[in-house]
This record gives structure tokens, C-alpha cells and sequence, in this order.
């Protein structure tokens, strides 16, 4: 090969690398998880998940996250109800020793505002959209705020006392509120 032709392709292989998607990490020392649950004794639950970590794909010339992968662990849940967070990670609901973990992974996104993934929870796998606001002012660090709204029966999370006066125990609805603060993984080269 000539020199001509090795200088040529080594410039390609810096601009295909320039125009390649950054890859983005997160954890919960950095980012948020929390959530909230209707629950009849204490008017509301709410929570926060001490142990999360994640990665994404991001494109920044389209401004585009191209895929997402949130792992949550279920026992890290804490409030200021230790009680409720007991029942919550036992057998009743999430059941944090049968199904330790939370997984969401989505590899398309319709727009800048959204992505499509999957949610594993309880066992159950579902399809869920993902609506986000996004911060890229530094290039080295994505800023994402967010929300999930979780049907819980959906997920076999059944578990649901009847009041003495009636209604029910618990809501049906999860909302999970999440911000992440992830930094760009830095390339070899």
C-alpha cells in the first residue's frame, strides 16, 4: 500500500471515529431514582433506590440516545418507613430475593424526547416509553430527567388488603421519577 493510501485511510478511520455515538455511565452517587405509590396507611409511599448504574448511547450531532441500560437493585429501596420498605421487598410485592433487580434496556428512540425499551420487573418483561428531558451542554456529561408510570398488576404485583371502611391498601399505580447525571466514557486512542 502506498503512503498516500495509508495516510487516507488512517483520516477516514479519525473521522469515523469523530461521528461515532459517545457511551455514557451513571450510577446512584451521581443520579437519582425515586418513586411513589398511593398507600392507604401513610397517604403516600414515597421512596428512593440507593443502588442503580446504567449506560447509554448517545449521538450528539442528532441529539439522539440511541440505547439505554438501567439495572436498579430492588433491596436498595429506602424511605423514611422502614416498616413499609420491609413489605415493600418482600414476598407481598416487589420480592427483592426472588427478582433482585429492576432492568430497563431500549435500543430505538422515536425522537429526542423518547425512547422505546423494556421494562423487566417481578419476573414480567414489558414494553414501556420512556419520556425524558435532556441537558447536553458538556459534552462530557449528559443530564436526563424523566418519569415512569408503572402499573403494578401488570407486573404480577398483586398484593392488596381491603380497608375496614373500605377501598384498597395500596394504589395501582407506580411513579418512578429518575434524573440521571451520566459522564462520558473516555476512548482508548
Amino acid at each position: 500500500m502506498s503512503r498516500h493510501l495509508i495516510l487516507i485511510f488512517l483520516i477516514l478511520m479519525g473521522a469515523c471515529k469523530a461521528f461515532a455515538d459517545d457511551t455514557y455511565m451513571f450510577n446512584c452517587k451521581d443520579s437519582k431514582v425515586q418513586g411513589e405509590i398511593k398507600y392507604g396507611v401513610i397517604g403516600g409511599y414515597h421512596f428512593d433506590f440507593n443502588d442503580c448504574s446504567g449506560r447509554l448511547s448517545y449521538d450528539p450531532l442528532k441529539k439522539e440516545i440511541k440505547s439505554v441500560q438501567v439495572q436498579v437493585k430492588v433491596d436498595s429501596i429506602a424511605s423514611n418507613c422502614p416498616w413499609c420498605d420491609r413489605i415493600v421487598v418482600s414476598k407481598r410485592l416487589l420480592d427483592a430475593a426472588q427478582f433482585p433487580f429492576i432492568k430497563y434496556q431500549a435500543n430505538s428512540s422515536d425522537q429526542a424526547e423518547s425512547v422505546n425499551g423494556i421494562i423487566d420487573l417481578h419476573g414480567v418483561s414489558k414494553g414501556l416509553v420512556s419520556k425524558f428531558i435532556l441537558n447536553d451542554k458538556n459534552p462530557n456529561r449528559l443530564y436526563l430527567k424523566g418519569e415512569w408510570a408503572i402499573k403494578r398488576k401488570e407486573f404480577n404485583i398483586m398484593w392488596n388488603p381491603l380497608l375496614d371502611h373500605g377501598g384498597v391498601l395500596v394504589g395501582d399505580t407506580i411513579n418512578v421519577n429518575w434524573e440521571v447525571h451520566a459522564n462520558r466514557m473516555k476512548t482508548n486512542g
